[in-house]
């Protein structure tokens, strides 16, 4: 596995990640999939992050978006294609996450649906639920004591670099 700052021309590919990754969840838990309102919920999470592609053995197969704030880094997006679901891909990327936001001593926040079965990856990951909306929990990871945190240096990707996909890009 490898991840690599998305681009412009990754957008049909984020786009479709998005509607498989998120369609049986949204049918869970709204009882109907609209595709032009998940279009706009797309647009939307592609102009809150940066994302970076997740690619095995030179394919895409999911996606991160990740936003680093002055107090936390928020995890806007982490998306897996379902046929590799549950194969280790997004805990391998979530650790990833976890290294580079030790390396900044910032906490990771996220939301993700009532629904969604990924709630089960981040408890795992030690992330907490802080809060609940009608539709999402909130979760955070906090980093360990800087004292007693292990020295570790995250791939220059596990953030996001400079180039590609940025906020506020949308094909």
């Amino acid at each position: 596995m490898r991840t690599r700052q998305a681009t412009t021309a990754d957008t049909p590919f984020l786009r479709d990640l998005h509607h498989r990754a998120y369609h049986d969840v949204v049918l869970r838990q709204f009882g109907r999939w609209d595709l032009a309102e998940q279009g706009d919920w797309f647009d939307k999470s592609l102009r809150e992050a940066d994302f970076s592609v997740i690619e095995e053995s030179g394919s895409p197969i999911g996606a991160f978006g990740t936003r680093i704030e002055a107090d936390h880094v928020q995890l806007v997006e982490l998306q897996v294609l379902p046929e590799w679901q549950n194969k280790g891909f997004g805990a391998r990327v979530l650790s990833l996450q976890q290294e580079a936001a030790l390396q900044r001593q910032l906490p990771i926040r996220l939301r993700v649906l009532l629904e969604n079965r990924a709630l089960a990856l981040y408890v795992r990951h030690g992330f907490i639920v802080t809060g609940q909306t009608d539709t999402h929990y909130l979760l955070e990871w906090l980093p360990p004591d800087s004292a007693a945190a292990p020295e570790l240096a995250p791939p220059s990707s596990a953030l996001g670099g400079r180039a590609g996909i940025r906020r506020g890009e949308v094909d």
